[in-house]
């Protein structure tokens, strides 16, 4: 894990811990940024808010879209 990681959701911000996971509102302002010198991955679930099944999704990149099922199977 890269030093210099962190993600800051409203007021809080939290390191990256590898191995450790943490679900976050995306309708609060947020950012995240990697100063380190080597790549950080991750990997996001978007989750449907009850009541709002409705509503457009985020569209993912091609490159990512063709790798992903929404269909719930």
């Amino acid at each position: 894990m890269p030093q210099d990681c962190a993600l800051r959701v409203g007021d809080e911000t939290r390191q990256w811990r590898e191995g450790e996971t943490f679900v976050f509102d995306d309708t609060v302002t947020h950012e995240a940024w990697n100063y380190g010198t080597s790549d950080r991955v991750v990997l996001l679930f978007d989750f449907v808010r009850p009541g709002c099944e409705d509503m457009p999704q985020d569209e993912l990149p091609a490159s990512v879209a063709g790798c992903v099922r929404r269909d719930g199977r």
